[in-house]
């Protein structure tokens, strides 16, 4: 049995992942942490939703790190969306580092990371 928790899970990716950690057997729970409500805001006992105003500021979920076994990192976007070079750099280095950082200091041992597709356009 697992415990993990997740950035982007609204995404296209995003929310595949979420549906088939909330359906595996093998997974007791499942952390979201996002802008918005995942499953569209339906309730699921295996869920636990975190919606923040911002990523930028993950060291408010400090607590809801510890005691999983696996981050995935499903946050992208492309230079486009971001609306610039730098923009997107924020995005895609800066959340992506401070979740790793988070991760870390919570021990998690495993993670996982994924981008938008395009992203380098």
């Amino acid at each position: 049995m697992f415990k993990a928790i997740i950035i982007g899970g609204t995404g296209a990716t995003g929310k595949q992942l979420l549906n088939q950690l909330i359906r595996n057997q093998n997974c007791d729970l499942v952390t979201s942490i996002g802008r918005r409500p995942v499953l569209d805001g339906e309730k699921n006992k295996k869920l636990v939703d975190i919606v923040v105003e911002s990523l930028f500021k993950l060291t408010s979920t400090e607590k809801y790190w510890k005691d999983n076994d696996v981050f995935f990192n499903c946050i992208g976007t492309t230079r486009q969306r971001a609306g610039g070079a730098k923009e997107f750099i924020n995005i895609e280095s800066g959340i992506s580092n401070e979740a790793a950082k988070m991760a870390a200091n919570a021990k998690i041992p495993h993670a996982s990371l994924i981008s938008a597709k395009g992203a380098n356009h």
